[in-house]
């Protein structure tokens, strides 16, 4: 009689509702599960629940401890708060569902994501939630947060190589009594019971805590209804240990001492290398990112820009228009209105007091402010925050890694049946070769190489496209490229080079004036603002001035009050100059005629070529907020017919969503600062980042604005690296037919098999990294 919650044998049972439960912890997850409509809990696997000690109870006091806070209490604010546990007894689907079901078992909790790699949880509290108390209903349900300081990947790197170790050494002396066997020695027979047993002793250690992990895994997959790859693993290893074992009593025929450890030796060496590469590509994915940022730091009676990881407690950096907030810091001067929508999901603006926190990742969309430094900047959690951004749209599995998830499934139940039939065949045919030919069956075939050409390809060609200076948020993203149909541009900072912008400054502004310009556009990161800062720079001398209630209007402008005038800096309709007969930037002061900015803007080196290759293979779309002069251009020129004018931001997405309800698949590439809502919406939102400090979240690639001309060969190669994976699931499929053609006629020795194992994975590590590395190397 087993628990109904977790599984065990119950000794003692105690019933509720005629199911039986081990102990009364199991009992009360139930009935908390059941009150709250949450059964299905048991409907995702068989007893999936953890065991709970109803014994033991960790206390959560420290955790009100300022120090501790800041471990995991990474955002808060009046109404919410968000805290990150490590709940180390993650371990499958039905955890992750029963965790993310927790804001029904708990009241004010809003939100929880599980990253089931990293075994964290995110949850949104509400102000009213005691962070104490939660985590002690955590462990309640048998998942108690963990807040010790833990190593976890290089305490699982160190644990491997020691098991190698082992197996390593067992090994070689098992094959060292088996030396008289191999050069047929007869006259050691008298020896032979005695190294069998020192072979058997010395197999036990290889066996039993070498191969631990792949018992473990089997045992956990069988517990939850899966039949995953290291079950075939497993039975191999135990036909060869029996069958061995069988031997040592009854002095006949051949022992697989020495293959049994060698299969476990080899098998532990091509793990320690798949895990070696694989971490590699993901501590190259992070050191090539998009990070750090730059950010203004004083020194002296300057500001200057500094990369956000040379920050430290008690720097003053100041934070312009729409510039993220890269640290936890203290509000020192500046009217602070705080857009946390990068953090919550929310857009709501915050106006925090001056003296108050603010957190990192938040974004400043007023006038500038000055801050003070109170938390060192984690790069990673910054990287973390643009990986976590939801845009909003359902994500859902891509056709490849649900086809590669299904083969791997598929196969394993394969290989089980082939063995079984293996079996019978040679039961009928030569008994003696059953142990060799099924243990063969079962070692040789690999499921996993099939499983690892995704993450491989795509890991690799993420990190290849991030050295060529475009940045895919993830590399699952990349498999979605095959399907764009349409490209949309933006063209201000986009088509154009906002950095080769020419100005003639037409009208006469006063030297006051310059400096109230002067200060609003140093508040703007849009491309115009930038080159009119230049320019002012370049031919006054202005400072910076106080401003009040100062808006950027997304679209059409900056405004600003200076005693009880008014002015605005932007396009003819915003600034209500529609007669005049000049285009460019204009300045009004209460609705009167200032002077304008004359703008001519220069189009991007080799632009015709990357348009004309681009038409290939996509439809070409224009949309941009300025006015039509340049349309002739973009058509003659360019050959662009999709152009259109004069678009605000909700023009721009509601053209998108037009296109999307024609079956397009559409990319959007724009300059980040008005395209954000298009490029939320868009099927892939590429933004173009002129300068490392203009940081865009709201997008799944970053595109460095001088690799511009290399977007055709980027979307090449995200197209072919999808052909790369489908070639590598064909060789597996090839090396798995040859090899248990071999093994199935019982020629295969089980050592061979598993030195072959673990060769077809590092096969297709190896196929996968060279071909990538090779195309990228072709086209940029």
């Amino acid at each position: 009689m087993n628990c109904y919650h977790c599984g065990d044998p119950c000794d003692v049972p105690i019933t509720a509702n005629d199911k039986n439960f081990c102990c009364t912890g199991c009992k009360t997850v139930y009935e908390i599960l059941h009150e709250n409509e949450l059964d299905n809990f048991y409907n995702i696997a068989a007893q999936p629940g953890i065991k709970v000690d109803v014994n033991h109870q960790s206390y959560y006091d420290f955790l009100e401890l300022d120090e501790v806070k800041k471990k995991y209490l990474f955002f808060e604010n009046e109404d919410i708060k968000k805290i990150v546990f490590y709940i180390p007894q993650i371990h499958c689907n039905s955890c992750i569902w029963l965790l993310e079901n927790s804001p029904k078992l708990y009241e004010g909790v809003q939100n929880a994501e599980v990253n089931f790699t990293d075994k964290t949880v995110q949850f949104t509290l509400g102000q009213s939630v005691n962070v104490v108390d939660f985590a002690l209903f955590l462990q309640k349900l048998g998942y108690a947060p963990d807040f010790s300081e833990h190593k976890e990947v290089k305490s699982k790197n160190k644990d491997l190589i020691i098991k190698i170790g082992v197996a390593g050494f067992c090994f070689g002396n098992i094959m060292l009594m088996a030396f008289p066997e191999y050069l047929g020695m007869k006259d050691t027979d008298s020896f032979r019971p005695l190294f069998l047993k020192i072979s058997f002793f010395l197999s036990l250690p290889v066996v039993f805590y070498s191969g631990w992990d792949y018992f473990r895994n089997s045992y956990i997959g069988l517990k939850n209804k899966v039949v995953n790859m290291d079950l075939p693993i497993v039975l191999g290893l135990l036909t060869l240990f029996f069958r061995s074992s069988y031997e040592l009593y009854v002095y006949t025929g051949q022992a697989y001492f020495d293959s049994l450890a060698g299969l476990i030796f080899f098998l532990l060496i091509g793990k320690w290398y798949q895990d070696k590469t694989y971490n590699h590509l993901n501590f190259k994915r992070d050191t090539l990112s998009f990070f750090p940022i730059a950010v203004l730091k004083k020194e002296g009676m300057q500001f200057i820009p500094h990369k956000i990881s040379t920050l430290s407690t008690g720097d003053i950096i100041k934070i312009r228009h729409k510039e993220l907030i890269p640290c936890d810091a203290l509000i020192l001067s500046g009217v602070p209105a705080i857009d946390y929508s990068f953090v919550t999901g929310e857009s709501a603006t915050e106006y925090p007091e001056q003296g108050s926190k603010v957190f990192a990742g938040g974004k400043q969309v007023g006038e500038e402010i000055l801050l003070q430094v109170v938390k060192n900047t984690d790069e990673s959690y910054l990287t973390a925050l643009w990986n976590s951004t939801a845009k909003n749209k359902k994500q859902k599995e891509n056709r490849l890694t649900a086809l590669s998830n299904n083969l791997s499934k598929y196969f394993t139940l394969f290989i089980l049946l082939l063995s079984v039939a293996t079996a019978i065949y040679w039961f009928f045919v030569d008994p003696r070769l059953i142990w060799k030919s099924v243990s063969a069956v079962l070692i040789v075939a690999c499921p996993c190489a099939l499983a690892l050409s995704l993450p491989f390809t795509y890991g690799n060609a993420q990190r290849l496209l991030a050295k060529s200076n475009f940045f895919v948020r993830k590399m699952d993203l990349i498999d979605g490229v095959e399907e764009i149909t349409d490209i949309v541009f933006d063209k201000t900072g986009t088509l154009s080079n906002s950095n080769k912008t020419a100005l003639t400054l037409c009208g006469n502004l006063s030297s006051s004036e310059v400096n109230f310009i002067y200060t609003a556009v140093s508040n703007s990161l849009h491309p115009l603002s930038i080159n009119i800062k230049d320019y002012l720079e370049k031919n006054d001398s202005p400072s910076i001035v106080t401003l009040h209630n100062f808006s950027d209007q997304v679209g059409l402008g900056l405004s600003f009050e200076i005693g009880k005038d008014r002015y605005k800096v932007g396009s003819k309709k915003f600034t209500q100059q529609q007669d005049k007969v000049d285009e460019g930037v204009f300045i009004a002061k209460n609705d009167e005629y200032l002077a304008h900015f004359n703008v001519q803007h220069a189009y991007r080196t080799h632009l015709e070529e990357s348009i004309d290759e681009l038409k290939n293979e996509y439809e070409i779309h224009v949309l941009t907020g300025d006015n039509d002069k340049d349309k002739k251009l973009l058509l003659e020129q360019y050959g662009i017919q999709n152009s259109h004018f004069n678009q605000s931001p909700s023009d721009k997405l509601h053209y998108i969503q037009k296109l999307q309800s024609e079956g397009k698949k559409v990319m959007m590439i724009g300059d980040g600062i008005n395209d954000s809502v298009a490029l939320s919406e868009s099927d892939f939102g590429i933004a173009i980042a002129n300068k490392s400090h203009s940081f865009t979240p709201a997008s799944d690639a970053i595109l460095e604005a001088k690799s511009f001309h290399h977007l055709s060969n980027y979307l090449k190669f995200s197209k072919w690296s999808k052909s790369i994976v489908v070639t590598s699931f064909i060789l597996s499929f090839l090396y798995n037919a040859i090899g248990l053609f071999i093994a199935v006629q019982g020629i295969f020795a089980p050592v061979f098999a598993a030195i072959l194992m673990p060769l077809s994975s590092i096969s297709v590590v190896l196929f996968t990294t060279l071909s990538t590395s090779i195309l990228a190397k072709r086209l940029f």
